[in-house]
């Protein structure tokens, strides 16, 4: 009998897939054909591992993720639940209103109202605690990136940039130990919002651009970074206040003339470690996606 270690490295693979692609089938009986076993079997393993039921899970991802295109998109809302695999923008709108207690059109509203505020009245730019660059608007490459999935803080993963255990020293020794070329880059990709997401359901990958495709195993996978253009902006402080760079370069976002918010996450890349030999004390760019606006 396989252990629940090996059942969690069968599942990741599967998780990764199908946490993308949430316009896809998640069916109990669908998740358990993929994943060779019965679904009541799968079931089982899934809520173990994850911490919800399957259900629970792809629901809650869907509603965050509609969430974050209702913010920052004015993408309509039958799209949004069209693209995320609803049925219909009814049942899309009631589920939408039962986990957050906003109507799809209701929550735009709040959130658009929210960010008018701010604009407003706050300077991210302004602190004393840390230094944020203007942003720049630029293109980013395409790139194939070896990854290891974190689940759980998105502070303490950063703050341990420049340890020696930390995620992207063991993501470079290996490739080291393999004879896989990389270039020396170090990204975390951020999937969830931080201030919706449960601390321990937070996903984000920990990548390292590589030049060749080798077998992989636990952990690590692959993905293709697809790149465009980029609000980029360079954040020099204590990772504490990392998430006011994020909104730093999100408001400039909002108030360019020439670039809107684009579907996609979030990405950061690590520059220096532990600056003036403080840790968790990080250079690093913090970066939005953007598409032009079409005049």
């Amino acid at each position: 009998m396989s252990s629940s270690r090996d059942r969690d490295k069968k599942l990741q693979p599967l998780l990764i897939e199908t946490e993308e692609y949430l316009e896809q089938d998640s069916r109990l009986s669908s998740l358990a054909q993929r994943f060779g076993t019965s679904k009541y079997h799968f079931h089982r393993v899934f809520t173990a591992a994850v911490g919800e039921t399957p259900k629970q899970h792809f629901e809650r991802l869907r509603i965050e993720r509609a969430a974050m295109l209702l913010a920052t998109t004015d993408t309509s809302i039958t799209e949004i639940a069209m693209a995320l695999g609803f049925k219909n923008v009814e049942t899309f709108s009631r589920r939408y209103k039962t986990a957050l207690r906003y109507s799809p059109s209701g929550y735009r509203r709040m959130a658009k109202q929210a960010q008018r505020e701010r604009l407003q009245n706050t300077d991210f730019h302004a602190s004393e605690e840390y230094t944020l660059s203007r942003a720049s608007f630029e293109p980013l490459p395409d790139m194939r990136l070896l990854a290891i999935r974190h689940l759980g803080d998105y502070g303490a993963l950063n703050e341990s940039f420049g340890d020696e255990t930390h995620l992207w020293s063991e993501l470079a020794a290996w490739c080291r130990a393999q004879n896989v070329a990389t270039d020396p880059v170090f990204l975390g990709i951020f999937y969830d919002d931080p201030t919706m997401t449960p601390e321990e359901q937070r996903r984000a990958d920990v990548c390292i651009p590589v030049h060749d495709t080798v077998k992989v195993t636990g952990r690590k996978h692959y993905l293709d970074f697809a790149g465009g253009w980029y609000a980029i902006a360079q954040f020099v402080g204590p990772i504490r206040h990392l998430l006011s760079g994020f909104r730093g370069v999100a408001d400039e976002v909002r108030r360019s003339p020439r670039y809107a918010f684009r579907p996609g996450y979030p990405v950061m890349f690590l520059r220096t470690p532990n600056v003036g030999g403080q840790r968790g004390v990080h250079c690093l760019d913090v970066c939005f996606p953007v598409a032009k606006v079409r005049r």
